[in-house]
């Protein structure tokens, strides 16, 4: 009955029994939101690093002969 009260309220307590004013769960979604666009970002760079590299190694190819 004291969760439903400060619920309404706005309030929330965590796994560790810790006051929130976010519900957990939508905090949980936050970080692996966050979580999803850092790790697009690095892959998407990686992916683009190494198409400049697999160029790169292509042109020395043409250049040089072989």
């Amino acid at each position: 009955m004291a969760k439903d009260i400060l619920g309404e309220a706005g309030l929330h307590f965590g796994e560790l029994k810790k006051l929130w004013i976010l519900d957990p769960e939508v905090t949980q979604q936050t970080t692996d939101l966050k979580c999803k666009d850092f790790v697009d970002k690095i892959v998407g760079g990686l992916i683009k690093l190494v198409g400049q590299l697999a160029k790169e190694a292509e042109n020395e190819k043409i250049h040089s002969g072989g």
